[in-house]
């Protein structure tokens, strides 16, 4: 019988420490075999193979200061979980690896389906004993605050474990058991892994009236700045709310200027974030890190 692989993906920002820790988790699984590796789009790929003939395949995404996409051009690879690194002795990129998180864990969210994901404090044995609370204390401040965010979205686990480092791999094997543990569950119970629905729309919504919804809308395009003024108002951070009509006119006025530029949609959400994060430097309680309704 020909199983499908089990899939999982382990991303960082780069020198984060992914290639070790692809290593340990080589090194510290239990029956299995290894394949050996090979290379997709530049990406490290490491292939385990289970006594009961599955596969588990591990593929390392991400670094150079952003990450990659793990199908670029091709249809989107499913997975079952996600391993994301944060190295806690760079302390001077904490925000941008936390910001990279929470952008990973929407479009990975969105795209594939996947749900589990592992975060592990790396590299706490290059942060000295005095410090290392301090350092640890504030990325798990960074992290809950993401971890809240995606509730109900994501069962996230966040390992923080005394020491934990890929380099010496102190605290690992405690990691790679419990991954094991949790592969063996989808082993024995089939597909939910790849079959998690869509969410479903509450029973008490009630959609909007579009006759009352149409005056609205022609009425704010009325009242609207002209398009030319709009986008000065975004690139100089000036623009006087946020809201919802806001938020989508700039996704729009976005994509048209990818599209003249022959970009794709990665492109176009790379500029949304960018000048949504320079407006949120510019006034942070107008522009707040929370989701529409």
């Amino acid at each position: 019988m020909w199983l499908v692989p089990h899939r999982a993906f382990i991303i960082s920002l780069d020198v984060a420490g992914k290639k070790t820790a692809m290593y340990r988790f080589m090194q510290g699984a239990k029956e299995v075999e290894r394949v050996p590796p090979n290379y997709l789009a530049g990406q490290l790929i490491e292939t385990f193979r289970f006594n009961n003939g599955s596969t588990y395949e591990l593929m390392s995404f991400g670094g150079c200061n952003g990450f990659r996409t793990p199908w670029g051009s091709s249809r989107p690879q499913k997975a079952d979980f996600v391993i994301f690194l944060i190295d806690v002795f760079d302390q001077d990129r904490l925000v941008e690896a936390v910001e990279e998180l929470s952008r990973s864990m929407s479009f990975i969210r969105n795209e594939t389906e996947c749900c589990d994901m592992w975060i592990l404090l790396n590299k706490q044995d290059l942060v000295p004993d005095a410090l290392r609370e301090q350092y640890v204390g504030k990325a798990r401040r960074y992290l809950d605050s993401v971890d809240a965010q995606w509730a109900g979205d994501w069962t996230v686990r966040i390992v923080d474990t005394p020491g934990l480092s890929a380099r010496t791999s102190d605290g690992m094997q405690a990691v790679v058991d419990e991954i094991a543990e949790f592969l063996k569950d989808r082993c024995a119970t089939g597909p939910p892994r790849h079959a998690v629905g869509k969410p479903q729309v509450s029973q008490d919504y009630v959609p909007p009236d579009l006759k009352l919804l149409e005056p609205q809308i022609l009425e704010a395009n009325e009242a609207a700045p002209s398009s030319d003024a709009f986008w000065r108002s975004i690139t100089d951070c000036k623009i006087e709310s946020w809201d919802h009509y806001n938020h989508l006119r700039v996704g729009y006025f976005v994509m048209l200027d990818a599209a003249g530029a022959g970009k794709g949609i990665i492109a176009c959400s790379d500029v949304f974030v960018l000048l949504l994060n320079r407006l949120r430097e510019a006034d942070s309680k107008k522009f707040p890190k929370s989701p529409h309704r």
